[in-house]
């Protein structure tokens, strides 16, 4: 067991009589959060209270580039990334770093992970060519 506290539960138990299992088995479970991207070319839709409309980018995702602007990727950025991008596959999400060489494991740079993930990403600025895409997309 992993701590002194669980073995004094589960031993109370046992001499209760109590038939108790130890850790049998994970139950998988989504965290809940809200994304609020950097920037989305082109602007969707506003709604009546002047907010965008992120329903309208969610359903015709086909027409949006969704871009993240990153000076550090830290280990919950990536796995908020990674979720988002399991529960949205269709969503365009790029990334912009200022310094893609910089560590995000021991074995990958942030381009490197990017690439491994199948991610587009660019150094420093947003590119010409995604600019571009955006426009032919919206049309």
């Amino acid at each position: 067991m992993r701590s002194k506290f669980e073995q004094t539960v589960y031993l109370e138990a046992a001499q209760k009589g109590i038939n108790i299992a130890y850790e049998p088995g994970t139950i998988p479970y989504i965290i809940a959060h809200d994304y609020l991207p950097d920037f989305i070319i082109p602007p969707p839709p506003k709604l009546k209270s002047g907010k965008y409309n992120m329903n309208y980018v969610l359903t015709n995702h086909e027409k949006y580039i969704i871009i993240e602007v990153k000076g550090k990727w830290d280990y919950e950025d990536r796995r908020k990334h990674n979720a988002l991008r399991e529960q949205y596959p269709n969503l365009d999400v790029r990334f912009v770093f200022q310094r893609p060489t910089n560590k995000a494991t021991k074995k990958r740079t942030y381009g490197e992970y990017c690439d491994w993930k199948g991610i587009k990403w660019s150094k420093s600025t947003i590119p010409q060519a995604w600019i571009e895409e955006a426009k032919r997309l919206s049309k």
